[in-house]
């Protein structure tokens, strides 16, 4: 799995219950019925918590009992959403995102792939399948500038765009692994580059999950926009983790 591949899918999985792995497991009952039509009509509360997650239909995340609902993560077959990636929906088939994207090139076995620019930022852009599904995209920045404050201008840039799209964040804030530039003018343009903080913002719509990071890697900040489909994560984390085992 690729480096931005694998960072799309950490940053779905993330807003997904613990042991949503269970509802992938041999007996978990496959919901029948429409898929999505719409958005969903609830956000997650402010800690991000999975219970007022519903997809567009309605759909909960959460059974009552508190564990993962199968009509949530097992979408029906032809399951389409209405969100998804500029005009790639979630549910997808390679083809369908070919005909939706023509720039889109296939990569080996892990998807599709688009070398362009993203909101006049240079990116490459990456469509990642589960079982022949469009289940996540990521979009990492190839900008190389001279300064550390030109690619918090990119992400504050990139930040306000996707604040008019998706609304108020679920989190949104500094992560700071080493604390000894905090207090200093410009430290933390100087803790980006050095991987000593990153900057991150997610969303979470019921069908989409969205996040914003900028993290620094080999003298040079990297900024990645990373859109997962709640629905397929279930799926996603059983095909990672296949793809793990098979490495051992």
């Amino acid at each position: 799995m690729s480096g931005v591949f694998g960072v799309c899918v950490v940053a779905l999985l993330a807003s997904a219950p613990a042991d949503v792995a269970d509802v992938v497991s041999p007996g978990a009952v496959a919901p029948s019925g429409p898929s999505a039509v719409a958005r969903a009509d609830a956000a997650p509360d402010a800690t991000g918590g999975a219970a007022s997650v519903r997809a567009a239909d309605g759909t909960p995340m959460l059974l009552e009992s508190g564990g993962p609902n199968p009509a949530f993560f097992l979408p029906p077959k032809g399951y389409r959403s209405p969100e998804g990636f500029q005009s790639a929906k979630w549910g997808m088939t390679v083809a369908e995102v070919r005909k939706a994207i023509p720039k889109a090139q296939l990569v080996d076995d892990k998807g599709l792939f688009v070398r362009g620019e993203t909101a006049g930022i240079k990116t490459d852009t990456f469509f990642l399948f589960v079982d022949g599904r469009l289940a996540s995209v990521g979009v990492q920045s190839r900008e190389v500038h001279l300064s550390a404050s030109q690619y918090v201008a990119d992400y504050k840039r990139l930040r306000a765009l996707l604040l008019k799209k998706y609304g108020a964040p679920v989190t949104d804030g500094e992560k700071w692994h080493e604390s000894l530039l905090k207090d200093t003018p410009d430290g933390l343009h100087a803790a980006l580059v050095l991987g000593h903080a990153e900057l991150g913002t997610t969303w979470n719509t019921g069908e989409t999950v969205i996040g914003l990071t900028a993290k620094g890697k080999d003298g040079r900040v990297v900024i990645n926009v990373q859109y997962g489909s709640n629905r397929l994560a279930a799926l996603l984390l059983q095909q990672m983790q296949a793809s793990e085992m098979s490495d051992l």
